[in-house]
Parts: C-alpha cells; sequence; structure tokens
C-alpha cells in the first residue's frame, strides 16, 4: 500500500525532481563490516523518497501496541517499542551512515544513491497508530533517554524482555558513537526524524504536489513543538491558513 502511494507520489512530482527507491538491497563491504559491527553481508531499504534537498529513509514495522502498552504498562511499551520504532530507526541510521561514510550506496538493481550534500531524514512507519507515543517530541525523547542506557530490573520476570531493549540499544548507541567519531552525525542526530502510520504517510503525498511541498512538509515535521501529542493535531497549527493542508485537517 505504502509502495503503491509512494510511486503515484514519484509520477505526480514529475520532471525527475522527486525520486523512489521500495525494496532495494545493498551489499556491504568487509570494511564497512567492521566499521558497523555487524556480520551482514546485505542491507535493505523498505523506502526512500529523494529531492534535491531531502533524503527520507522510510523503514516500517508492523509491530503494534499489546493492550498491557495501551494500559500503561512500561515494559510492555517498551517491548513494543523495540519491535518497531527503535529496530527501524536503528536501520536507517544504518543507511544514513553508509551513505555519509561511502558518499553512495549502489543496490543490487543497478540503481544508485548518491549523497550529493543533502539532509538525511529517518523516518519509522507503523500499520497502525501508537497514539501519543507518535509524537515528535516523546518519540524524539525516548531516543535520548534511551541512547546509552542499561535497563534492568530487580523482576526476573522482565529479564528475557528487557535483554530484547538492550540489545536494540546496544546497536543504536554503537552507530550513533562510531558516526560521532568520524563526524558522519552530529550532537542533534535524533532531531531529524519521523514517526506515522501509514495513514498519516499516505495523507502527506497525497496533499503534497511537487517536491518543494514535500521538503515543507518534512520540516514540519521535523520541527513540531506544539506538544499535543497528535500528529494531525500539531500539523494543524504548524500550517498556515493558506495551505491547502489547513483546511483538509
Amino acid at each position: 500500500f505504502v509502495e503503491e502511494k509512494c510511486l503515484q507520489f514519484g509520477v505526480k512530482a514529475c520532471n525527475g525532481r522527486i525520486e523512489i527507491y521500495a525494496n532495494e538491497k545493498y551489499k556491504i563491504s568487509h570494511e564497512d563490516q567492521i566499521f558497523l559491527d555487524t556480520k551482514s553481508t546485505s542491507g535493505e531499504c523498505d523506502l526512500i523518497i529523494t529531492t534535491e534537498k531531502n533524503i527520507c529513509f522510510i523503514e516500517s514495522k508492523k509491530k503494534n501496541l499489546c493492550r498491557k502498552s495501551y494500559n500503561g504498562h512500561t515494559v510492555n511499551a517498551y517491548v513494543d517499542l523495540s519491535k518497531s520504532f527503535f529496530p527501524s530507526q536503528k536501520q536507517a541510521l544504518n543507511h544514513e551512515i553508509l551513505l555519509k561514510k561511502n558518499g553512495r550506496i549502489l543496490f543490487d538493481s543497478g540503481r544508485e544513491l548518491l549523497l550529493k550534500g543533502r539532509k538525511i531524514v529517518r523516518m519509522s512507519l507503523t500499520t497502525f497508530d501508537f497514539k501519543s507515543l507518535q509524537s515528535k517530541i516523546i518519540a524524539q525523547n525516548l531516543l535520548i533517554n534511551s541512547f546509552n542506557k542499561m535497563f534492568v530490573s530487580k523482576n526476573g520476570d522482565f529479564a528475557s524482555d528487557l535483554s530484547k531493549i538492550n540489545e536494540v540499544f546496544d546497536k543504536i548507541t554503537h552507530l550513533v558513537e562510531k558516526g560521532k567519531e568520524y563526524k558522519l552525525v552530529d550532537d542533534k542526530f535524533f532531531h531529524n526524524i519521523c514517526w506515522l502510520n501509514v495513514f498519516q504517510l499516505a495523507f502527506v503525498l497525497k496533499i503534497c504536489e511537487n517536491p518543494n511541498a514535500f521538503d515543507a512538509m518534512i520540516s514540519s515535521l521535523l520541527h513540531i513543538s506544539y506538544g499535543y501529542y497528535n500528529v494531525w493535531n500539531e500539523l494543524s497549527v504548524t500550517c498556515s491558513k493558506e495551505s491547502p493542508l489547513f483546511g483538509m485537517l
């Protein structure tokens, strides 16, 4: 569904000013394996939308909030996040660091993605809504406050779940520290993130008529700061009354 919407958007924004990459695989060299501290010999990008200004890596996960998470169980909520938001950010960060390190990613299909000095946006995509957790402010703070941390509990029942959470953040921490060491990421490495569900992304693609509109929308998503904890409400505030988005919201 999302791939179809992205491809339709690419056709609508014609003249080659927007490129869409879907389900593209690439090989990871031995040198990059050592750099990333991974045994994986290949990577895969779910979706990429590029303009002259931005490269948007979109990684999707089907995991949703379970009932206990909805009821406010913190550990369960973090477990759900460790199977959705966190690993999708880790995958996108993988792509970003390799692209910045090498200046390009050569896909198995023969297509090539060049950095060309563009900004990188890491977008996590879920099937359904994660409620207030999907707010830009909360999502960013979850990453910041969990980075370089280890989760422990005196309750042995949580040991297995916490180990899964720690495993994800061990990888994110390594990537960020490696990126900072080689000046591939800066101190605001968690600022360039978005977290949407498929319906919100489909809506964004529908109302953006050209690359400039998409770039403006991405900028709005990255700089949301009103704290309504609801993407729709926050977007309605960030958009002016002259914008077609304002009336549709």
